[in-house]
């Protein structure tokens, strides 16, 4: 079924006209859709809380909701008044569509196991504990993180950065990227132990983050922890369907109001309004998918966040290739093309569109495809090896599991990789403990 909704989608990429069509949109819908369901079905006996639902919730939201539900009411909503080829409108969205299909077929390739082992054991409760590592060890350096991160400042560059001055350079910025492990590391702790001590400093650190107008880093937090909490206990899905309506309730209402902003009411698409946040990174789509056409690929935007990974190898890049370094993202490809060498505010971008501006059509296929099978070998090694490097990076893509769809695809490495790294140095100094070395 998955492959017959990719090649439908491609078919109707390959048809559809150079202008806005609702009815080729709606099409494009209706087969993402199909496949948000057909996924929902085959997953049901795993997981109902995981990747998949906030992945797929967040891709409705960036890529759909705007040319379905929106442009005819509203055509300038929110950041869209900064202006957007229309005219492509049509082929972006169902570009999207193959985008989310062929992450399907990737997804249910090699699910089948995973089920069968679900079927055969519906009650198990998974713990992932790998005894050479200290979860007290890894709170401490959540703690640590968080602390250097205030230390330097971060409390004030995180609510500036919400109104938008912030100053991203200097040790803070390091230390805001290292924050960003955070919701990685705890939801591992809490997978070894749910002691007063981790929930207290996980209230602190919570509250912290929304008084200073962060949203990304909490929900990180809630995400991991009721993902662990859904392994180990069964949890009704109206209850989660409840407490995720809930979240984006209060996530938008949060987001309206941050950096002292009064609420604004946005009258004229009712409802929509609380998919704020997701909706206005469906320009970016368009935008990228425009400017491929205009100005051609820009390899470097995908080679960006993986060069991140190692601190200053960007930087390095730049100057060794003359790379611009407006070049080295997305985002912020999008924002200087679209608003000028000193933009006013950064418009983001969009993870179909992120790789589409990176490598085009086939790249979309291919990497889409990818992102499906490694979440069906995360579920694998997760609920029937425990493999605690598999989970790490599941984890790490759940924390993101809102969000993801706003960014560039490979943005998920530096996280994934630098907790590896932490994870490592914590085995190595306990094992040099034991043998009475001394770990420095």
């Amino acid at each position: 079924m998955q492959y017959i909704l990719l090649i439908s989608s491609i078919l109707l990429y390959l048809y559809s006209p150079h202008t806005y069509d609702y009815s080729i949109c709606i099409g494009a819908f209706a087969i993402f859709v199909i496949g948000a369901v057909l996924g929902f079905i085959k997953l049901r006996k795993i997981e109902f809380f995981g990747f998949n639902l906030l992945f797929s919730i967040s891709f409705f939201g960036c890529c759909y909701i705007f040319p379905i539900f929106i442009y005819d009411i509203d055509d300038t909503f929110s950041l869209f008044h900064h202006g957007y080829d229309y005219r492509v409108m049509t082929r972006a969205t169902c570009l999207a569509s193959i985008a989310y299909t062929s992450y399907l077929c990737g997804l249910l390739y090699k699910i089948k196991s995973v089920i069968c082992y679900k079927t055969k054991f519906p009650n198990e409760k998974v713990q992932i504990i790998d005894s050479s590592i200290n979860p007290n060890s890894v709170a401490n350096i959540s703690i640590a993180f968080f602390v250097l991160f205030i230390f330097l400042g971060g409390y004030d560059y995180l609510s500036n950065m919400y109104l938008g001055h912030a100053n991203a350079g200097g040790l803070v910025a390091y230390a805001y990227v290292l924050i960003s492990l955070i919701p990685i590391l705890f939801s591992y702790v809490f997978n070894c132990s749910f002691s007063k001590r981790n929930i207290i400093i996980c209230i602190a650190f919570f509250l912290l983050f929304l008084t200073a107008g962060s949203r990304t880093y909490p929900l990180g937090l809630l995400l991991g922890f009721f993902y662990i909490y859904t392994l180990q206990h069964k949890v009704p899905k109206y209850i989660i369907l409840l407490l995720l309506i809930v979240g984006i309730l209060a996530m938008s209402l949060l987001g309206a109001t941050r950096g002292g902003q009064e609420l604004e009411s946005e009258s004229t698409v009712g409802f929509w309004q609380f998919f704020l946040d997701l909706i206005v990174n469906n320009r970016n789509l368009f935008d990228s998918y425009s400017l491929v056409q205009n100005k051609g690929f820009v390899p470097t935007v995908l080679l960006g966040p993986i060069l991140a990974v190692i601190p200053m190898s960007q930087t390095f890049f730049c100057l060794l290739t003359g790379t611009p370094s407006s070049e080295m993202t997305s985002a912020m490809y999008i924002t200087i093309e679209r608003l000028g060498p000193e933009p006013p505010i950064g418009l983001g971008t969009n993870i179909v569109g992120d790789i589409y501006l990176g490598g085009g059509f086939l790249l979309v296929l291919c990497l889409f495809y990818l992102l499906g099978y490694l979440i069906s070998k995360s579920l694998y090694e997760v609920h029937i090896k425990k493999n605690i490097k598999w989970f790490i990076f599941y984890l790490t893509l759940v924390t993101n599991g809102i969000f993801i769809c706003r960014g560039s695809f490979f943005l998920i490495l530096r996280p994934f990789i630098w907790t590896l790294f932490i994870m490592y140095i914590v085995k190595k100094c306990k094992t040099g403990k034991n043998e009475n070395i001394i770990c420095k």
